[in-house]
């Protein structure tokens, strides 16, 4: 009897961006320590792979915190770390980072290695493993979303929905997902050019590619959208999707 092949979520992370000043970046770290954490207790591990992708740090030891370099070092959940040092997102388009980055893993994968693959913006809470699961029990080619947003404060956002999905998460099929790479190393001059978001960017490919997919309406994800204001700990910027 042949073994089911696992799904594989990919974790992007930008721990400290050259832009911001270096208490900024100190607070990313623990931002994205406690996501990381977090991540690994909701994530399904029996039915999953977990790989870490960053493009700020050239090696390990460029980061601060003791406890976030041991977590990417030493948890044995974390199957793989990809630094990557060239970084389109510091050229004013961060989504764009996160697809080279993206690129740079799926063209390190065999064939079929996994079943489908997740695209996970770390420094979020996932409040639980919904998302996950239902990437395991996909039947189309994709799994994508538009959500709107509800800020603790009572403030209620609509989603944008000319023409964009969500890209804080989402979830492909292998083939479909490394096509979508290929697609985006393609585009990503004219994306830089012309301000095109990565949100567009993936909406453009399924809906280009004719992909079928399913739509999740919420994803249960808490934001700290801090550039909101710059204000790192300012309450009013978390938000739930």
């Amino acid at each position: 009897m042949t073994e089911e092949k696992k799904n594989l979520a990919i974790l992007f992370c930008s721990f400290r961006p050259g832009q911001m000043t270096e208490e900024v970046q100190n607070g990313r770290e623990l931002e994205y320590l406690m996501c990381l954490r977090h991540l690994l207790r909701v994530i399904p591990l029996d039915r999953f792979d977990v790989y870490v992708a960053e493009n700020t740090v050239k090696h390990v030891d460029n980061i601060r915190s003791a406890e976030l370099r041991d977590l990417l070092v030493s948890d044995p959940n974390l199957k793989e770390i990809f630094l990557f040092e060239e970084n389109y997102g510091e050229k004013g388009n961060k989504g764009m980072g996160e697809l080279q980055m993206l690129k740079g893993v799926m063209d390190s994968l065999e064939p079929d290695q996994f079943k489908n693959v997740s695209y996970v913006t770390a420094r979020r809470i996932f409040a639980n493993p919904y998302v996950f699961e239902r990437t395991d029990s996909m039947k189309f080619d994709a799994l994508v979303s538009n959500p709107d947003l509800m800020y603790v404060t009572g403030k209620y956002s609509p989603a944008n929905t000319e023409k964009l999905f969500n890209d804080m998460f989402f979830s492909m099929t292998q083939k479909a997902m490394k096509e979508y790479a290929d697609f985006s190393m393609e585009n990503i001059q004219y994306n830089l050019k012309n301000v095109v978001g990565s949100e567009q960017n993936l909406y453009r490919f399924v809906t280009e590619k004719n992909l079928k997919y399913e739509f999740l309406k919420w994803l249960g994800v808490i934001r700290n959208d801090w550039m909101l204001d710059c204000k790192q700990a300012n309450i009013e910027n978390i938000h739930v999707c």
